[in-house]
């Protein structure tokens, strides 16, 4: 039960500034009995990455400590978790122009691209539908799809309504103009609007 409840408050922590407390907390060995393996450790960690509560350096002398294949793409996971406009930037290009990418490392800076406020990627809104073809023609088809399902661009009523949303003008104008693109990255495209338009309405209500 104890690692049931670290593992939600590292998965969870990170949306709020008053996470950075018990996860330190947990991080430092404050929960009695509770055994900081590796793989929690390194959750925590990305917890508090994603909440600018640590620091580059930090992450590397903890890989430098957990020299793993698994601690490397844990790293990896944090590195991409740290908040800033310009992390994402970085991250972006890394998973677009790396060609030498593997499978883990991939999905590992995918997760951390995805965390903290849609305005730190909200630039990437045209640049997502500009590249997402070529991505297709690039890449494998498994890292591919998954480039054009996660980094699809995310969004809020904040943004607009689902009539005058960005990101589902964008999406729409793309499927509008590329109906010959290829039947896979047109599904992952139909799939994705279809679920930014459903939280959408959910926020609605």
């Amino acid at each position: 039960m104890q690692r049931a409840w670290a593992d939600a408050l590292a998965g969870t922590a990170g949306l709020t500034p008053s996470g950075e407390e018990p996860v330190r907390h947990t991080f430092e060995g404050g929960v009695a009995g509770l055994e900081l393996t590796p793989s929690l450790r390194w959750d925590l960690l990305v917890a508090l990455a994603e909440l600018g509560a640590v620091d580059e350096a930090r992450l590397q002398a903890e890989y430098a400590a957990d020299p793993t294949m698994s601690g490397a793409t844990a790293r990896d996971r944090a590195l991409a978790s740290l908040p800033g406009v310009a992390t994402k930037q970085q991250v972006w290009r890394e998973l677009t122009t790396d060609s030498a990418l593997t499978n883990d490392k991939q999905r590992a800076l995918l997760a951390g691209f995805v965390t903290g406020p849609e305005s730190e990627t909200a630039q990437f809104v045209p640049t997502y539908f500009d590249q997402v073809g070529a991505w297709w023609q690039q890449q494998t088809m498994t890292m591919a799809a998954r480039l054009a399902t996660e980094l699809f661009p995310r969004t809020n009523l904040t943004d607009g309504d689902i009539i005058d949303n960005p990101v589902v003008q964008a999406a729409q104008a793309w499927l509008n103009e590329h109906e010959d693109a290829p039947t896979a990255l047109r599904r992952i495209v139909i799939e994705q609007l279809d679920h930014v338009r459903r939280r959408l309405r959910a926020q609605v209500g």
